[in-house]
């Protein structure tokens, strides 16, 4: 169990880059991360969360906008080192987290020649809150994929998109995916479908019709 710990990054965990952690059946919860983000989980690494729940953290936003970054997880790094960052969060529940921005989870890593990967399966994203305008996944130019979730009650400021925010349309897929209750719209830009979405009726801008279930085929989003 990691709870309420705090740290400038990472509140419960710093995994290094070139290093790896496998969080499995772990609960963290009440971590705060000070200034640098990820309130339970900083990770430039590789990183793999299983049927474990992470509720509660928080990354603190001190000032400018690379500050108060993922409420329960960071995963990239900074703008000096080329990092190789891997995340994957299957089976876990990632809700009522608090951040500037990337309320649950924000994949980052600006450096030249640094990547960071993304992948959230089988998993619920819920009730986490962004003070900004980015959502509970914010995505900077990488690769994240949702396959098999639920991202349902989470919030961003005015103009904001809850669930997901992306630099760039085609860098996130999703496939299999409930969004329901996202505030004040679900996305910012259309995501690339991998089929059997289903928005609620005030998740817009996922590129998923609300209240229609999109029928796709996968090979698009599969072959990324």
């Amino acid at each position: 169990r990691l709870a309420d710990n705090s740290a400038a990054g990472g509140g419960g965990i710093v995994v290094a880059n070139d290093a790896r952690a496998d969080l499995d059946h772990v609960v963290a919860s009440g971590n705060v991360a000070t200034s640098l983000g990820g309130g339970a989980v900083f990770s430039s690494g590789r990183t793999t969360v299983v049927d474990s729940t992470l509720a509660d953290n928080q990354a603190l936003w001190t000032s400018g906008s690379t500050t108060g970054l993922g409420g329960a997880i960071y995963t990239g790094g900074g703008t000096t080192t080329a990092v190789a960052a891997e995340l994957t969060v299957r089976r876990s529940t990632l809700s009522g987290n608090h951040a500037y921005g990337g309320s649950a989870v924000v994949s980052y890593a600006p450096a030249s020649g640094a990547t960071s990967t993304t992948l959230i399966d089988t998993s619920t994203i819920a009730d986490n809150v962004s003070t900004s305008t980015s959502g509970a996944l914010l995505n900077g130019a990488h690769r994240l994929t949702v396959t098999g979730s639920t991202l349902t009650g989470n919030s961003a400021a005015a103009g904001g998109s809850g669930a997901v925010t992306t630099f760039a349309t085609t860098d996130v897929g999703i496939a299999g995916s409930v969004l329901a209750g996202n505030t004040p719209k679900a996305c910012n830009l259309a995501l690339t479908s991998g089929g059997h979405n289903l928005a609620g009726a005030g998740d817009s801008g996922c590129g998923v019709v609300p209240g229609a279930r999109s029928e796709e085929h996968t090979s698009e989003l599969q072959s990324h």
